[in-house]
């Protein structure tokens, strides 16, 4: 990380030096955004550094080149398709001997 990095205070941030090989990243960050402001795309990124450093946390980086390597080795989550309950059945539902889907049963009487 080049040392305007840690001293970045706002605006859009772009140095050509800042490193984009794994062996120049140091932490992890998390891109929440994307924008484009005088013709060139930038990555809403927050920095764990807190709220006082950058933009109350955040920093938006410049896409040209993979400046300071943000999309160098990139992880993400996969969203699975949550499983529909059948009728009748609470997912997730406590049943007997600790299973899960156990048929919830309405009487129709209130036992509050």
């Amino acid at each position: 990380t080049k040392e305007d990095f840690y001293y970045y205070s706002g605006g859009l941030y772009y140095n050509d030096k800042c490193g984009n090989g794994v062996d120049d990243l140091d932490h992890s960050v998390l891109a929440v955004g994307y924008t484009t402001a005088k013709g060139q795309k930038y990555t809403i990124i927050k920095n764990s550094w807190s709220n006082h450093w950058g933009e109350k946390g955040f920093v938006r980086l410049s896409q040209k080149g993979n400046v300071c390597g943000v999309a160098t080795t990139p992880s993400y989550v996969l969203l699975k398709k949550p499983e529909v309950a059948p009728p009748g059945v609470v997912a997730g539902a406590a049943g007997p001997e600790g299973t899960l889907n156990a048929p919830i049963v309405n009487d129709g009487e209130n036992k509050n």
